[in-house]
């Protein structure tokens, strides 16, 4: 953060002199953790806003005791929104429960010290929150007036946000003694609340965008070396596609010898084969056999059948590195763009990157968009094709036999949608879901529009679209495909204005 957001001691005496007028008499409403949407969590940590009321309108304390930035300013009315995403701490819920309806009295700092306390009444009681806006070590205490005197103010602890233990110890801080030995302030400070406040925030501006500027680039850091990892992935399944036997050749040597019945050899050890003269050298050629077939007919159906397979392999393989040596290079020129990036570049790469929508998973509340209550924490995002849907949520898609297995079987978790085609090859989708929620509608026939197109169907028309559960999907042993219960059907037409949205 910005050092002319951090004050020393006369700074803080001279704001705190000028802020004491403007707060003094008013009564607490609440104490909140305000939001701060810009930065990547939704809020920070050890912040608060204590909202005041009172003939003049309202205000709203905003103070932080995070270590090296510790502040305390005026926002105007009611001041920052509360977070919906701020964990509430023993610190702040006691502050909260104690302070709520009270009359600020007092608002002074400790001479020669970055101590700031505020004095409250509430009832026959008093009540203390001390500030110490020390960088190296902030904490904020709060608790009752113990024994106040002429030579310091006793606080009996009843909360406090560090080391301090609550009602073990009293915390002793001198008492004010009037106006600071010197007023020698730092060139250019005003500690006019305005400008404080200003400052403050355009120093937590700063700091919000250095640190998605930091998870931005370590974000497409690691998309990078995965698209890479991927793309070599894909080079190795081609090149093991491409180093298999000719097939194809073997199949349609068999089919020629059909007629003349030739011999299976069945070694004491491996496969059974036979062997016959090529079409053009003549030389013998051995074919290998599958054991578990009966008719050489059959064998050069299956010949056929490994021919295709292996150039399906080589094509779809060869496809998925060039697409990912694609994405490596996309991701490359991002993180060209990032470097020394403004807000609205920062937000557009975070979208073209895929960022957005990870955090989306992992801080927002909702776990996927708008509607839907509790977290998805600790999810690492789908790196292969990602969408939204018309409310929100993520669409994982898989482009591959592989990505397929891994979408499915690594990525999915027990509560998450899956989605395929009904009785069709295809590919399959993901919606991750907080646990017990369901996707709306929408967002379902998304998905089904985003499996018809990913399994080349746009002119099929009213197709059928399963979804159920991913712990409902379960492996078929010793094949790719698999076998899933309790699904229901969509019959869905494709729409070309909403695949446009989607794919936009």
């Amino acid at each position: 953060m910005a050092p002319s957001a951090v004050l020393n001691w006369r700074e803080i005496a001279a704001h705190v002199q000028a802020l004491a007028p403007k707060v003094e008499g008013m009564f607490v409403d609440r104490l909140v953790v305000p939001a701060r949407p810009r930065f990547s969590a939704g809020f920070l940590k050890a912040e608060w806003a204590l909202r005041l009321t009172g003939r003049g309108g309202e205000k709203t304390l905003v103070f932080s005791v995070r270590p090296r930035v510790p502040y305390l300013f005026l926002a105007p009315g009611r001041g920052p929104h509360a977070s919906e995403r701020g964990t509430r701490s023993p610190f702040d819920l006691a502050v909260n429960k104690r302070l709520k309806g009270a009359r600020l009295v007092s608002l002074r700092a400790v001479p020669r010290d970055r101590t700031v306390l505020v004095e409250f009444t509430s009832g026959e009681e008093t009540l203390i929150l001390a500030l110490f806006l020390i960088p190296a070590t902030p904490e904020a205490v709060f608790g009752g007036l113990a024994a106040p005197g002429a030579d310091g103010v006793e606080i009996e602890i009843q909360a406090a946000t560090r080391k301090t233990r609550a009602g073990t110890a009293r915390l002793a801080v001198p008492a004010a003694g009037g106006a600071p030995e010197s007023t020698t302030l730092s060139p250019g400070f005003d500690p006019d609340p305005e400008k404080v406040r200003a400052a403050v925030e355009a120093a937590l501006d700063a700091e919000a965008l250095a640190q998605r500027l930091q998870e931005l680039q370590k974000h497409l850091r690691e998309a990078s070396k995965d698209a890479t990892k991927r793309a070599d992935q894909a080079a190795q399944a081609a090149a093991s596609a491409r180093g298999e036997p000719a097939w194809g050749d073997f199949g349609a040597l068999l089919t020629a010898h059909l007629h003349s019945n030739p011999k299976v050899t069945r070694p004491e050890k491996g496969a059974p084969y036979v062997e016959l003269p090529g079409f053009e050298s003549g030389e013998p050629t051995r074919i290998p056999l599958d054991p578990k077939l009966t008719t050489l007919a059959d064998q050069a159906k299956h010949l056929y059948d490994l021919d295709r397979r292996k150039r399906r392999r080589e094509e779809s393989s060869a496809e998925r590195e060039n697409e990912w040596r694609a994405k490596a290079a996309e991701v490359a020129t991002l993180l060209d763009r990032a470097a020394g990036a403004d807000w609205k570049q920062i937000e557009d790469l975070e979208r073209r990157s895929g960022l957005a929508a990870a955090r989306t998973l992992e801080a927002a509340p909702s776990g996927a968009g708008p509607g839907s209550t509790g977290p998805l924490r600790n999810r690492k995002p789908w790196p292969g094709r990602t969408y939204v849907s018309k409310d929100g949520f993520s669409i994982w898609a898989g482009r591959s036999v592989e990505e397929n297995q891994e979408l499915t079987f690594k990525f999915g978790r027990g509560a998450d949608v899956w989605m395929h085609l009904r009785g069709r090859p295809g590919a399959h989708l993901l919606i991750p879901l907080p646990a017990g929620k369901t996707a709306p509608l929408d967002t379902l026939l998304d998905a089904a529009q985003l499996a018809i197109h990913l399994s080349g169907g746009q002119n099929w028309g009213k197709t059928e679209v399963d979804y159920t559960p991913v712990k409902n999907v379960k492996r078929i042993k010793g094949s790719t495909e698999v076998q899933y219960t309790g699904n229901k059907t969509l019959a869905v037409t494709p729409d070309p204005e909403r695949l446009k949205r989607l794919l936009t």
